[in-house]
């Protein structure tokens, strides 16, 4: 994706305003996709799929960061840019220290947000 969509998107995006979260939860459920696929790929010791997986969630990660909310009055979006930073810390080691337990905590972290993602999602309906 490239770099002027993020900013087209983010010039327009304010968490908890649709389309938003929709977005960020497809974002979520890619990053588990790609460690899912990395976990895998760890395990069968495949080096290229297990990097490319890593690359991918990299990007996606970088990619959410670019379309989420900032700037003063997004308290919520500072947040998720912290969280995103966190994510990404998680992933080099995962990647670095070759370690499944660590790739394990990447997708537990992306499923406790994708949960959240769901009930801001739920409560935007309501």
């Amino acid at each position: 994706m490239s770099n002027s969509i993020a900013q087209a998107y983010k010039s327009t995006s304010r968490l908890g305003e649709s389309p938003d979260i929709g977005w960020l939860l497809s974002g979520i459920r890619g990053l588990q996709t790609y460690a899912r696929k990395a976990i895998r790929a760890l395990r069968d010791n495949d080096i290229p799929t297990r990097l490319d997986a890593t690359a991918r969630a990299a990007d996606l990660l970088v990619f959410l960061q670019n379309i989420t909310a900032s700037d003063s009055g997004a308290e919520l979006g500072q947040r998720l840019i912290v969280v995103y930073t966190n994510l990404h810390i998680q992933l080099v080691n995962a990647n670095s220290g070759m370690s499944e337990s660590l790739y394990r905590d990447f997708l537990e972290q992306c499923s406790e947000l994708e949960a959240l993602f769901i009930s801001l999602q739920e409560h935007e309906r309501s």
